[in-house]
């Protein structure tokens, strides 16, 4: 199965303690056979590229990091401009 993964957080991705949670996670599935795309809001070069995968694809993982209450605006801002995924209606 593959898997989108989309990390909110605001630090870079060399700084981040969140893109480290997402690289042991990564291996970890991948070893399982699976295969990943991880896109880093934190450049915003990245974002239609995001934006592409998030549209195309069901499996998504949105990784945060541990905010109060809150997430990054860097990623409020990308998912607000987002549009909304149909996904059909199961009995």
């Amino acid at each position: 199965m593959h898997l989108v993964i989309i990390s909110g957080a605001a630090r870079p991705r060399e700084r981040s303690n969140t893109a480290k949670i997402i690289a042991a996670f990564r291996k970890g599935y991948e070893e399982s056979g699976h295969t990943t795309e991880t896109w880093y809001l934190s450049d915003r070069r990245q974002w239609a590229n995001a934006a592409k995968a998030f549209a195309e694809h069901d499996n998504l993982l949105i990784a945060l990091p541990l905010y109060v209450e809150n997430i990054p605006a860097s990623f409020w801002n990308f998912w607000r401009d987002c549009p909304p995924k149909q996904y059909p209606v199961r009995s």
